[in-house]
């Protein structure tokens, strides 16, 4: 048997994000980072049977970030060269959903590790993430 659905509702989101970076000596970088998400998500699932039901999500994540980077770069050398970095980081987040019959919390912490490909039209970042937890 092939049962399909129908989802259709709306969802709604916002994302805010702060990082900061401070220079240690004469390559190093110190970087924090903060992080908040919010979505609310209002869906109405029908199966081919014709039975439908309603959903209400609500859900959040603040996550922070420390961590520390190594720039192949002099600081003091032209802006319109690319420029490299590597970065090691740690980030500890809460996730919570409310759903219509309940709440879930979940903490996680993992440990990452990036390269920053930067140019003034933008960067290009690659970044692998562990989760401890």
């Amino acid at each position: 048997m092939i049962d399909t659905v129908h989802n259709e509702g709306t969802s709604t989101a916002f994302d805010i994000e702060a990082r900061q970076f401070w220079a240690l000596g004469a390559r190093g970088t110190i970087l924090a980072g903060l992080e908040a998400t919010g979505q609310n998500d209002e869906v109405t699932v029908r199966n081919a049977a014709g039975m439908s039901f309603d959903s209400d999500t609500d859900s959040n994540v603040v996550r922070l970030s420390v961590g520390l980077g190594y720039n192949f770069f002099d600081r003091s050398g032209p802006a319109d060269q690319a420029r490299n970095r590597v970065e090691l980081g740690f980030t500890t987040s809460r996730r919570t959903t409310d759903f219509t019959d309940g709440t879930n919390t979940l903490n996680e912490r993992s440990i990452a590790a990036g390269y920053v490909f930067r140019k003034p039209f933008g960067s290009i970042r690659v970044r692998f993430e562990y989760a401890i937890d």
